[in-house]
């Protein structure tokens, strides 16, 4: 029967003393990432390897799609696309800006709830819908630009068009109650096509610099200038607010009273909404009419339950 050798170890500052049963003692000196013994077995000169990270590649993986390229410089986004554009033999004939616009447009429709015209399209609309390929899309849009004028006229392109499919969505649901319209529609907006409009467009936030690369001077540094002020979600909340929200305090008159017939959770959407919508471009008489609703909402929360 083998006897096990029972080691004790004990650590006096940077050294490590192990004792066993035969009285062999090894002492052990650590220092920073190195270890000197003491037993002539083990007598060799160790070094440990830090694990460090990067900065370069700390802020390629802070991007959803960007992972630390080989031997290039551009992006995995960016590889992935031109690989996309050899598959779609669109080298030898590039698209113009409003053509390249129009098929990421129509890839979007069913981001938005009045395009979705049949039963099936309203359940599984999601389904349809690949944010890969929507960025990719994007990019097509972005490298179509030959000259300076382009980004502009793209950047006007998307604004004009974002904000007709937002103003459209004004009216789709309709109540008897014009106050829970205004909440439905909201739910909509904020819960389902902004998140898929804020991914379809985060090249432009995440991957700016290497977009860039794309160009050559001086459409490299203008668009670098002009992409920082490009800010998606700010646009289609400005949208909601002056197309949907706006037309509908002139309509609803005695909403303020209704307040307390709302559920908890119609609650909840309300002064979510008011409290995201009041911020963005605010107007004198619409602001009036959102923090009667508001006063409204807390009044009524103190004197009922609270709201869950």
């Amino acid at each position: 029967m083998k006897l096990v050798k029972k080691i004790q170890r004990f650590r006096l500052g940077p050294f490590v003393l192990e004792y066993s049963d035969g009285f062999s003692i090894n002492i052990y000196f650590q220092k920073r990432n190195s270890i000197i013994t003491s037993n002539p077995e083990k007598s060799k000169y160790t070094t440990k390897k830090r694990r460090t990270i990067s900065n370069e590649s700390i802020l390629s993986k802070g991007s959803v799609n960007s992972i630390t390229p080989k031997r290039s410089k551009a992006s995995f986004l960016i590889r992935q696309y031109k690989q996309y554009i050899l598959c779609k033999k669109s080298v030898k004939n590039p698209p113009t800006v409003l053509l390249a616009w129009k098929e990421l447009n129509l890839a979007m429709r069913p981001l938005f709830p009045q395009h979705r015209i049949k039963k099936t399209d309203e359940q599984n609309w999601r389904k349809h819908i690949i944010v890969e390929e929507l960025n990719l899309l994007l990019l097509r849009c972005i490298s179509s630009c030959e000259a300076i004028r382009d980004f502009d006229d793209l950047i006007e392109t998307a604004r004009v068009s974002l904000t007709v499919d937002i103003s459209l969505m004004n009216g789709i649901k309709k109540q008897s109650h014009g106050i829970i319209e205004l909440i439905e529609e909201w739910r909509m907006f904020y819960s389902e096509s902004l998140p898929y409009i804020e991914a379809t467009f985060l090249p432009i936030t995440f991957e700016r610099t290497e977009i860039a690369q794309l160009f050559e001077e001086p459409m490299k540094s203008y668009w670098l200038r002009k992409s920082e002020q490009v800010d998606v979600k700010v646009l289609c909340l400005w949208a909601f607010r002056t197309f949907v929200v706006i037309p509908k305090l002139k309509k609803i008159s005695n909403a303020a009273s209704n307040l307390p017939k709302l559920e908890n959770s119609q609650r909840v959407s309300l002064l979510q909404m008011i409290s995201i919508v009041f911020l963005v471009k605010p107007i004198e008489e619409s602001d009036i009419i959102l923090l009667n609703w508001l006063r409204s909402l807390i009044l009524n929360q103190t004197i009922e339950d609270p709201i869950s």
